[in-house]
C-alpha cells in the first residue's frame, strides 16, 4: 500500500514572485511518489534523496532483517528526479533500487523530494481602447485622450510588459471661437478735391486686423474720415474787356 508522509511541522504553501514553495513529500521504499503543480506552473526540483537519515521525520516501518539505524544518501537522487520531473506539471517517481541504485544494502529506505512550482512567463497584452474623453475646450483647438490597460492578460511570472503607450492624446476642435474685428491703420489721405480755395479730402481704414469671424463683432467706429482742405488761395477774377469798356463809357457821360 502506498504511503505518503510530509515533514513534521510542514510549512504552509506560500507564493513568491512567480513560484510556489511545496513542502517536502516522501514515500517509503517500493512505493511511488507523485508530485504536481497548479495549472500554468511547472515543477522545479530543489532537493531529493533516496536513502535514509537518522534521525528522520519520515516514518517508514522498520524491519528486523534491515539495519535501519544507518545514514545513507544516494548522491544521484536529485539529478535523477530532476530528469523525470523538472519542467512538467506532474510526475511520478518510484522509490526503488532499480531507479536510484542501492546506497545502503540491508537498510529500509525512503524517497524524499522538495520542489517549487514555477509559473510559466505570461507576456502582457493591451486591452481595447477606452472611449475618448471630451474635448478640453468648448471652442478652438483643445485635446482629448483615451486609455488602455495592460491586463489582457497582465504580465505574470516574469513575463514582459506591454509595448507602447497606455494613453493616446490627439487635438480636437469643437467649433471655431468667435473673433471680434479690429481696425487696420488709416490709409493715406486722398488729394484735395479743389486745386485752390476750400475743398475736401478723405482717408479710409479696413476692419481686417483681424476680420470678424465665427460670429464675432464688427469693428466699432468710422470706416471713412473726411476733412476740409485748402491747398492755395484762388486769384481775384478780373471783368471781361467788353464789360470794362462799357463801364468806361458810362463814366464819361456822367456830368
Amino acid at each position: 500500500m502506498k504511503l505518503i508522509f510530509f515533514i513534521l511541522g510542514q510549512l504552509l504553501m506560500h507564493r513568491t514572485v512567480y513560484s510556489w514553495k511545496i513542502p517536502s513529500h516522501a514515500v517509503c521504499e517500493h512505493s511511488h511518489l507523485t508530485i504536481s503543480c497548479p495549472e500554468n506552473y511547472k515543477i522545479k526540483i530543489t532537493y531529493a534523496n533516496y536513502g535514509r537519515l537518522i534521525p528522520s521525520s519520515v516514518f517508514c516501518p522498520y524491519s528486523s532483517s534491515h539495519d535501519d539505524r544507518r545514514d545513507c544518501i544516494s548522491s544521484n537522487s536529485k539529478s535523477i528526479v530532476q530528469g523525470q520531473c523538472d519542467g512538467r506539471g506532474t510526475c511520478t517517481v518510484a522509490a526503488s533500487n532499480s531507479v536510484f541504485g542501492d546506497p545502503c544494502v540491508n537498510t529500509y529506505k525512503y524517497l524524499e523530494i522538495e520542489y517549487d512550482c514555477i509559473g510559466n512567463p505570461v507576456d502582457g497584452s493591451w486591452s481595447v481602447w477606452n472611449s475618448w474623453t471630451g474635448c478640453s475646450k468648448s471652442c478652438g483647438t483643445g485635446h482629448k485622450s483615451r486609455t488602455r490597460s495592460c491586463d489582457s492578460p497582465a504580465p505574470a511570472n516574469g513575463g514582459s510588459g506591454c509595448s507602447g503607450n497606455g494613453t493616446h492624446i490627439v487635438s480636437c476642435l469643437q467649433q471655431d471661437c468667435p473673433i471680434n474685428g479690429g481696425w487696420s491703420g488709416w490709409n493715406s489721405w486722398s488729394g484735395c478735391s479743389k486745386s485752390c480755395g476750400i475743398g475736401h479730402r478723405s482717408r479710409t481704414r479696413s476692419c481686417d486686423s483681424p476680420a470678424p469671424a465665427s460670429g464675432g463683432a464688427e469693428c466699432d467706429g468710422l470706416r471713412n474720415q473726411t476733412e476740409t482742405c485748402s491747398p492755395l488761395s484762388c486769384p481775384t477774377q478780373l471783368p471781361p474787356i467788353r464789360q470794362l469798356r462799357m463801364i468806361q463809357q458810362e463814366m464819361m457821360t456822367i456830368p
